[in-house]
């Protein structure tokens, strides 16, 4: 498994959008600051269809220190929580090119997308029906 920097997410951006690479990291960064000062007002933050942040208060509770075998209080405190979309979850447990059609009553259609070949028109195609009947969305 690889991981996606925020160096070549800047160059990804960049490439597709024919935008230079300073302004992708402008707001890229300009993004991330305001998803941080939303979560520190208590704000949830959603990127709908992906997946979306919050903050959450812990309970105080109590705890022991393995090294002492003391116990002693933790207080509450404010944590980071981050739920992902079922889409999203989908389009992972998939992993193999497959792009997912989700019914609101749960069904579901896989297709797949050839790279250079007519899938493009043939998302649109589903898209736009999908819209019209509002049962669902691609992802």
């Amino acid at each position: 498994m690889s991981t996606l920097s925020r160096k070549q997410l800047t160059e990804n951006i960049s490439k597709k959008t024919q935008t230079p690479q300073n302004q992708v990291t402008k707001i890229i960064d300009e993004l991330l600051l305001e998803v941080k000062k939303a979560l520190v007002k208590g704000e949830e933050v959603r990127f709908l269809g992906y997946f979306s942040f919050k903050t959450t208060m812990t309970k105080p509770r109590i705890a022991m220190n393995l090294q002492t075998k003391k116990k002693m209080k933790v207080p509450a405190k404010r944590v980071p929580k981050c739920k992902f979309s079922t889409n999203l979850k989908e389009a992972i447990k998939l992993d193999n090119g497959e792009s997912v059609f989700v019914f609101s009553e749960g069904q579901t259609i896989n297709f797949m997308v050839e790279a250079g070949k007519k899938g493009a028109k043939d998302i649109g195609g589903i898209a736009i029906i999908s819209l019209a009947l509002g049962i669902g969305y691609l992802v």
